[in-house]
């Protein structure tokens, strides 16, 4: 009995405790909620791996204009033709110091279209941020809704403690008593029930402290002494869809961030095979070079020569080389557009499952409000009193009371998860969660 008395005593010292480390850093006692927009609104904001990507997309920017510029010139120096007995550059007429420069032009449109290549890989990352923020938010509102349901929980077992400890006390009591009708078997019973309940309530922390800190690794530190607010999230579709109704669901999911992400990838192939198709067109040069003489052993003069040439590659021999360079392209590009396909799949299977889910929670969630919760207090209600009047037995009381308990954490629970099935149609329907 004082070991149960302690064990709550403990309780509320850990929460006094834990209130003061919040309050210090927070200046309204409103404040210190954390809701479910706030926490995904943190998340989204504070994501390192945003600032990443944007980076990524100012490197593909730098990428695009570096694409469209032609190869450098090459510059070459050569000393021509010394002979080689005396090394004198005035020896010989063919003796020359030559300078000379090559400019290489790329095949076709290539630079054309590698810079066409950079702008789309800079579109890539706009859609994986709208993919990764709507990403984040689901998970977040998934880890914050399974907080939020423990927490929930362990303030119905509390609220049921008290009533417990009053159910041992009053058997001990009746025990004790010379006219009482408990026996000893039911104040063992009731301490027994109490120390369950003390376990459960302990089990229930725990899997609140796993789901709080998981969440915490998406919020920056500023949002980590934060307690989460006591009101159950508002949340409801984005959009309303019929079950059948697969044409609109195929537009809907075809805007998809997830979506958007392949076909931007499909786009970036297709440019790849392009680019590979120039390898058909030959690849120009253009060299000039300018060749000093010098004047003869006798000072006559001689006169300097200027050359100036093309050249370019023939690429007559394509079978080998550039025939399977596009052919291979073409492979990759129907490869992502396979990824597409599976992707929709995947997202219908999910919306369909999601819509599924929802409509037996909302029968479920009917029958608890309706009917069961309203029957098992009343039964807890009637084997109270029946036990009290002496007409009744005290182990009827008790599983009357916890299936009570049990009743009301089950109607919570099927009123969260509604709501993170929520949470994951609007995901699927929307890409975002409000």
């Amino acid at each position: 009995m004082t070991n149960k008395f302690t064990l709550k005593g403990r309780y509320a010292r850990i929460a006094s405790f834990t209130l003061l480390l919040f309050l210090p850093q927070l200046g309204v006692a409103q404040d210190a909620h954390l809701t479910l927009q706030k926490a995904i609104d943190a998340a989204v904001s504070g994501d390192l791996w945003q600032q990443g990507n944007a980076l990524k997309k100012q490197a593909y920017i730098d990428d695009s204009i570096a694409a469209a510029t032609l190869p450098d010139p090459k510059l070459n120096l050569t000393a021509a033709n010394l002979p080689i007995d005396s090394f004198n550059f005035d020896q010989e007429a063919m003796t020359q110091l030559k300078v000379g420069i090559t400019q290489m032009f790329p095949r076709g449109d290539t630079l054309q279209l590698k810079q066409t290549q950079s702008h789309q890989r800079g579109e890539l990352t706009d859609y994986l941020g709208q993919d990764r923020a709507a990403r984040v938010a689901m998970t977040v509102g998934q880890l914050y809704l399974d907080a939020y349901l423990a927490q929930q929980t362990a303030t119905l077992i509390e609220k049921s403690r008290g009533l417990f400890e009053q159910l041992v006390g009053f058997t001990q009591k009746s025990y004790e008593s010379a006219y009482g009708k408990a026996q000893q078997q039911d104040v063992i019973r009731a301490e027994l029930e109490l120390s369950r309940l003390d376990e459960q309530l302990t089990k229930v922390w725990q899997s609140y402290d796993s789901s709080y800190q998981k969440m915490l690794e998406w919020l920056p530190l500023t949002e980590n002494s934060r307690t989460l607010d006591q009101q159950r999230p508002d949340i409801a579709p984005l959009r309303s869809l019929r079950r059948d109704d697969w044409q609109s669901l195929a537009v809907i999911l075809g805007n998809h961030p997830a979506v958007k992400v392949i076909e931007q990838q499909r786009k970036i192939r297709d440019t790849e095979v392009n680019i590979a198709k120039q390898s058909y067109k030959p690849e120009w040069g253009v060299n000039a070079s300018y060749g000093y003489r010098a004047d003869d052993p006798m000072g006559n003069s001689r006169s300097d020569f200027f050359t100036v040439g093309l050249t370019f590659d023939l690429p007559i021999f394509t079978s080998s080389r550039q025939d399977k360079r596009v052919s291979a392209a073409k492979y990759r590009a129907e490869a992502v557009e396979t990824e597409r396909q599976l992707l929709l799949r995947r997202l219908r299977a999910d919306v369909e499952s999601t819509l599924a889910q929802l409509e037996r929670l909302h029968q479920r969630n009917q029958r608890f409000q309706d009917t069961l919760l309203v029957q098992t207090h009343q039964q807890a209600k009637s084997a109270l009193n029946a036990y009290t009047a002496d007409i009744g037995d005290f182990a009827e009381v008790m599983r009357a009371h916890i299936a009570e308990l049990n009743t009301q954490i089950e109607a919570e629970q099927i009123q969260v998860e509604r709501l993170k099935q929520t949470v994951k149609l609007n995901y699927l329907l929307v890409g975002t969660l409000y």
